[in-house]
């Protein structure tokens, strides 16, 4: 029978050669060379574990790598899955538990941001129709001026531009 090296393991599960160790060491994969792993020049390991690793981590991703790949900070998605917005699946890794995000469920929530991101820069644009006419900027940074701001966009997020264009009519 075939075994494989620890590099071919971390090459077709996509671990590092420490994620890979801390596994060994908690028992969710064992060696067949347990005692003799030095004097072989490594570990080696059965087909049939690296299959059952490799189920469990296809096309999963760890916190930091779904992070990555939202561009987004790991706070930011610990706190979606915390919140049930974004599915994962639990699994035991030594005394404690780690989340793993499918590729899927991360591109359908990415989506989903992106979707939302689009719709407030709509509403922001909307906004910014009032910053198009010069006519109407001139009267902003005249009134923003006589009533003592600095920034005339702030002014005019105060005011109505109702109020402005009774100037522009002037």
């Amino acid at each position: 029978m075939d075994y494989l090296s620890l590099e071919e393991v971390c090459d077709r599960v996509g671990l590092t050669k420490n994620q890979l160790g801390y596994l060994i060491k908690y028992k969710q994969i064992e060696p067949i060379n347990l005692a003799t792993w030095k004097a072989d020049g490594g570990y080696r390991f059965e087909q049939e574990d690296v299959k059952k690793l490799e189920e469990l981590y296809k096309d999963s991703l760890t916190l930091k790598e779904a992070a990555e790949f939202l561009n987004k900070s790991k706070t930011y998605v610990h706190n979606a899955a915390k919140d049930g917005i974004l599915p994962f699946k639990e699994i035991a890794k030594g005394k404690s538990t780690e989340r793993l995000y499918l590729k899927k469920d991360l591109e359908v929530f990415k989506e989903k941001i992106e979707n939302r991101s689009k719709e407030e820069s709509k509403e922001k644009k909307q906004h910014l129709s009032l910053y198009l006419d010069e006519k109407v900027v001139e009267a902003i940074k005249k009134k923003a001026a006589k009533k003592g701001y600095n920034g005339y966009k702030k002014f005019a997020e105060d005011i109505l531009s109702a109020e402005v264009k009774e100037e522009i009519e002037e």
